[in-house]
């Protein structure tokens, strides 16, 4: 419900079709359940969806556990961060501008 407010007086609720809370789900990212719980809400595949997010260990490592892809923006993302998705071969894209996402997707 809290989320729903907050897209509500930003005035982008319109933008959505579904938001996922950890209130309703009961878990918080980067639990396997609240990606499950989204995929299966928009009845998505999560070799064709991804998740686009600023944290990389709650939005990015949760998000590939899941089996999607991630992008973060504007991270605060760390070196090391960068060094373990290179080394792991992770499917995580790091932007430093929102609008960089177009030319990704």
């Amino acid at each position: 419900r809290l989320q729903w407010e907050k897209l509500i007086r930003l005035n982008i609720k319109s933008f959505f079709d579904a938001v996922i809370t950890s209130e309703e789900v009961g878990k918080e990212k980067p639990n396997k359940l609240i990606y499950d719980v989204a995929l299966s809400t928009m009845n998505g595949n999560p070799e064709k969806s991804v998740m686009i997010g600023n944290k990389f260990k709650a939005d990015a490592l949760g998000a590939v556990n899941a089996g999607l892809g991630a992008i973060l923006v504007n991270s605060d993302i760390t070196e090391e961060d960068r060094a373990y998705i290179k080394k792991e071969k992770l499917e995580i894209t790091v932007v430093d501008d929102i609008g960089d996402i177009n030319t990704i997707l």
